[in-house]
């Protein structure tokens, strides 16, 4: 390899690392926050659920379990819009509403054709994640860039 190529290699990496870490650091934002109580999904230790949550353009189908000390997520994104980047989070809150923490339980960007002609649905994940002590619900909060580049 190129000195030039290793160079770029490793600036390339840098950058990621660096949107890497701003994703995380603003992820701790709403610690502390209260979600309003019509956002918030309150269980017990021993409940399933599912339901719909809408943000925007974007709409997320989702379903949990609790599995110990952690909670099995599951969720599709669907949306008309085409979109550059999607992040999803769960906001693990306690019984008044107030976050405990959050996770990133998915990420992508590039890659989030869809054709509305045929289907709305851009991605499904599945993820576990450790519930931090006092959780009693949670919430979601779902973001996206919508695609600028119309010809990709």
């Amino acid at each position: 390899m190129k000195k030039s190529s290793i160079a770029i290699t490793g600036k390339i990496n840098i950058f990621v690392l660096l949107i890497f870490m701003a994703l995380q650091l603003s992820g701790c934002a709403t610690v502390g926050t209260i979600i309003p109580t019509e956002k918030q999904i309150l269980f017990n230790a021993e409940e399933t659920g599912e339901g719909t949550l809408k943000s925007g353009q974007l709409s997320l189908k989702y379903s949990y379990k609790p599995v110990g000390e952690n909670m099995s997520f599951n969720g599709v994104i669907t949306s008309v819009w085409e979109y550059d980047s999607i992040t999803v989070r769960v906001l693990f809150i306690d019984g008044i509403g107030t976050v405990l923490e959050q996770k990133i339980v998915y990420f992508k960007t590039s890659g989030l054709k869809v054709d509305a002609s045929v289907s709305h649905t851009f991605a499904s994940f599945k993820n576990v994640s450790a519930m931090p002590p006092g959780t009693k619900g949670i919430s979601f909060r779902m973001s996206g860039e919508q695609r600028q580049n119309w010809s990709d």
